[in-house]
């Protein structure tokens, strides 16, 4: 979702869902003209035109991996510690973010020195991107989610109108508070399955950004 937001831009239309919520009181009261929406539609389309147009796919993996290794610390502040004691290694996250990390600095050297005349290097620095994003897709989908299948980035499940990281363990989580005994150790087994799948994802992840090698054998004639 594109949205402009800002301490002078109101977050959220207050009659949304009411039967107040019309065209009238949007056109002349939320948004007179629908300026807003004119502008949101321009950035968008200049969006979709940069992508379409940019010899290489703009898309910064350096912002990937701040926000990841952001996420990552979040996550241990709110839930961490009960990871822990639920015998979840947290460090081994922790680990496969910094490990991440670190590659993205590399390959982000090589994209931002990459040869712009040379079809091959340019085709190379984009299927890398291609599959960067793909490799965070989950063919088994989230935990009881079989067609949400980004294991970083989606809604809840217990409200699709927020959306967070790590939405397979956030989701787990959440659902403790009201569930009963038996509930609650299958729940534990969901989370610690999906803390797996997560870490090894994100493993998986940064191996499409290792630099390519090319090998080229040795062929010797013979007559």
């Amino acid at each position: 979702m594109l949205a402009f937001t800002g301490d002078s831009i109101p977050g959220a239309n207050p009659l949304y869902h009411t039967r107040y919520d019309t065209f009238h009181i949007l056109d002349e009261i939320i948004d007179r003209g629908f300026k807003t929406h004119r502008a949101v539609c321009q950035v968008t389309a200049e969006m979709a035109r940069n992508l379409a147009d940019s010899l290489t796919v703009p898309f910064n993996v350096s912002d990937l991996s701040e926000q990841l290794q952001m996420r990552v610390t979040i996550l241990d502040m709110e839930y961490g510690q009960l990871l822990r004691t639920h015998g979840i290694h947290f460090e081994w996250l922790q680990e496969a973010a910094e490990n991440f990390s670190s590659e993205v600095i590399k390959f982000q050297t090589r994209a931002d020195n990459i040869n712009m005349n040379d079809p091959f290097a340019i085709r190379r620095i984009n299927d890398q991107l291609i599959l960067l994003e793909r490799a965070f897709i989950d063919p088994a989908g989230l935990p009881g989610r079989p067609l949400a299948r980004h294991v970083l980035f989606s809604h809840l499940d217990v409200n699709s109108y927020v959306g967070t990281t790590f939405p397979g363990l956030v989701d787990s989580l959440l659902k403790l508070a009201d569930a009963s005994e038996d509930e609650t150790k299958a729940l534990w087994e969901v989370i610690k399955q999906h803390f797996s799948v997560l870490v090894f994802t994100i493993q998986s992840a940064q191996t499409t950004l290792r630099e390519v090698t090319t090998f080229m054998p040795d062929f010797q004639e013979t007559v």
